[in-house]
């Protein structure tokens, strides 16, 4: 019987062994890895959320919630020697507001992705493409657009400051920023805001039709040329109007322009609150 029980209990074991036991030891894997987001490869100026997608040394991820829609990968620099040889060599070496880094270099916003428009003549070398938000869906990352900026934010982060037309001493009492009596007299300082000039903007004929179109404005603000060369490039959003009383006292509503002197002048139904002077 001994025998018999202890064969019995080497049968049951070997059938356990079979059935419930791996053969070799299993690595232990976390369910948090397997459900992790896979964050691909980007390229320098490239979208990106972490800093481990952008290639090269030293180079960094600065993400949607840090201003820039899609993210965006860089270089830190001093001058643009690192950055011509990025790619194109009409890169830039500037100051966003977060330190001197490495950015496209651009003629017009054609050289620009999605949600960033070129803001010409930052020097000799030519324009940069600089973050232009127009809607949430170029920010990603859990951010939104603050259409005023141009800039992609926390959600609720937007600024409240002064709307396009308001008076203002400085650019903190806007919601963009301000164009200053000391610089510029305009009365008062009026408030601004980065826009992208819209389809049909050129340097010949201004723009085709009869009403200046508002661009990446929000509402019936017209995004204005400013100094810019074809359509999607950097423009300003200025008040919007369709007589002197809908503008603030020292301005009134200007409906015609000429590009150069001795030129054409070219009139819309609307027009935009300019000096009175």
């Amino acid at each position: 019987m001994r025998i018999r029980a202890l064969a019995l209990l080497g049968l049951l074991g070997s059938t356990a062994a079979l059935v419930g036991c791996p053969s070799e030891p299993q690595p232990f894997v976390d369910a948090a890895v397997l459900d992790a987001p896979v964050f691909t490869p980007s390229e320098l100026f490239g979208p990106c959320e972490l800093d481990a997608q952008c290639p090269g040394e030293g180079a960094h991820c600065r993400r949607a919630l840090d201003g820039f829609p899609g993210g965006s990968c860089t270089v830190a620099c001093t001058d643009r020697t690192p950055c011509a040889g990025l790619g194109t060599a009409n890169n830039q070496c500037v100051d966003l507001g977060d330190g001197a880094t490495c950015e496209v270099g651009c003629l017009n916003s054609r050289d620009c992705r999605a949600g960033y428009a070129c803001m010409p003549d930052v020097n000799p070398a030519g324009g940069v493409c600089i973050p232009l938000c127009s809607d949430d869906a170029q920010c990603g990352g859990g951010a939104v657009c603050d259409v005023y900026s141009g800039r992609c934010v926390a959600p609720g982060g937007e600024s409240t400051a002064g709307l396009v037309g308001e008076p203002c001493a400085s650019n903190e009492e806007c919601r963009g920023w301000c164009i200053t009596q000391a610089r510029s007299n305009w009365p008062g300082g009026s408030c601004t805001a980065n826009c992208a000039l819209a389809f049909g903007w050129n340097t010949n004929t201004f723009f085709e039709g009869t009403t200046l179109p508002s661009g990446t404005c929000p509402g019936n603000d017209v995004c204005f040329p400013n100094g810019s060369f074809a359509s999607g490039d950097l423009g300003l959003c200025l008040d919007g109007c369709t007589s002197n009383d809908e503008c603030r006292d020292g301005y009134v509503c200007r409906k015609g322009f000429q590009l150069r002197d001795g030129g054409p002048t070219f009139s819309y139904d609307n027009g935009v609150c300019w000096p009175a002077g």
